[in-house]
C-alpha cells in the first residue's frame, strides 16, 4: 500500500507505526519548510536517519557524551579531529569499537537518543509532505543500528512527559517577546553544508511563521534562557527572520 501524503491527514506516529507493523524496508522522507529528514528502515526497524540541515559530526557527539576525547579519536582514525567528518560514520564506529573505545551499549544509547530527539522534533509538525519508498538502502556512510520503532516511540513519549513534569519555566520569563513570530529566512543555495546542533534542530522544527516564541517555549518545555540563546544564534546565522516587519517599538529581540 502506498504511504505518502501530508501530515495534516496522518500523524507521524501513525506513519511510523504502520512501517513497523508491516515490517517495511525502505526510506521515509518527511519535509517541513527548509527541514527534511530521511529515515531508513529494515523489516520495520529504524536503522538511521539523515537530516537537512545536518547535525554535528558523529565524533563530536561522542565527545559531548563523554565517551572519549578528541585525542583518543585521532589516534584511532588517524585523521585530525576537526576533519573526521570526511570519513563515513560506519567506518568510524567500526574503528572505535575495534579499538575498544566504543562499546555496543554506548552505541545503542547514542542511536536511541538520536532517534528520540529527531522524532520529538518532528512529531509536532502540523503539516509537511511525507513519502515512503520501498527498497531504498541507506547510504554506506551512515552508522546503521537497528532499533525497535515501538521502543523509540515509548521512550520518546516518556521523555516528553518527564520534561513536562519538571519544567518550572514560565512563558513570562522569556526575554524574547512571547508574541514574536519567526520564520525561515530565504537562504541562497550556495552548495555549502549548514550544520546545526540537536537543540537548534528541535527549535527549527517548531518554526512555521505562525506560532509565536511563547507558544514554542511552552510546547517544548524548554528553559527560556536556552530558547533565547538558540533563537538569537539562528537569527544571527541568517537561518531565521521575523515573520512580520514587527509592530513593536525598538528591537523585537531585546
Amino acid at each position: 500500500m502506498p504511504l505518502a501524503g501530508n501530515l495534516r491527514q496522518e500523524s507521524l506516529l501513525d506513519i511510523l507505526s504502520t512501517i513497523a507493523a508491516e515490517q517495511r524496508d525502505g526510506c521515509l522522507t518527511v519535509s517541513h519548510g527548509h527541514l527534511r529528514v530521511e529515515a531508513y528502515f529494515r523489516r520495520g526497524q529504524w536503522l538511521a536517519a539523515d537530516r537537512v540541515p545536518v547535525g554535528p559530526p558523529l565524533t563530536e557527539q561522542f565527545v559531548e557524551l563523554g565517551y572519549m576525547s578528541p585525542e583518543q579519536i585521532e589516534e584511532v582514525i588517524l585523521v585530525p579531529f576537526d576533519e573526521a567528518a570526511v570519513l563515513p560514520d560506519g567506518q568510524i564506529v567500526q574503528a572505535l569499537m575495534a579499538d575498544g573505545l566504543l562499546t555496543r551499549e554506548q552505541l545503542h544509547y547514542w542511536a536511541m537518543s538520536d532517534a528520540m530527539t529527531l522524532i520529538n522534533a518532528m512529531v509536532v509538525w502540523s503539516e509537511g509532505e511525507y513519502s515512503f519508498v520501498e527498497g531504498i538502502h541507506p547510504p554506506q556512510e551512515l552508522a546503521l543500528i537497528p532499533l525497535s520503532v515501538e521502543t523509540i516511540l515509548e521512550s520518546s513519549q516518556g521523555r516528553m512527559l518527564a520534561a513536562s513534569r519538571h519544567s518550572g519555566q514560565g512563558i513570562a520569563d522569556i526575554a524574547l517577546r512571547p508574541e514574536t513570530v519567526l520564520t525561515f529566512a530565504d537562504i541562497p543555495d550556495t552548495g555549502q553544508m549548514v550544520e546545526i546542533s540537536r537543540d537548534e534542530w528541535i527549535v527549527l522544527a517548531q518554526i512555521d511563521g505562525t506560532n509565536p516564541l511563547g507558544t514554542i517555549a511552552a510546547t517544548l518545555h524548554m528553559d527560556a534562557r536556552l530558547l533565547v540563546e538558540i533563537a538569537h544564534n539562528l537569527l544571527n546565522r541568517g537561518l531565521l527572520q521575523p515573520a512580520t516587519t514587527s509592530t513593536h517599538s525598538g528591537s523585537p529581540y531585546a
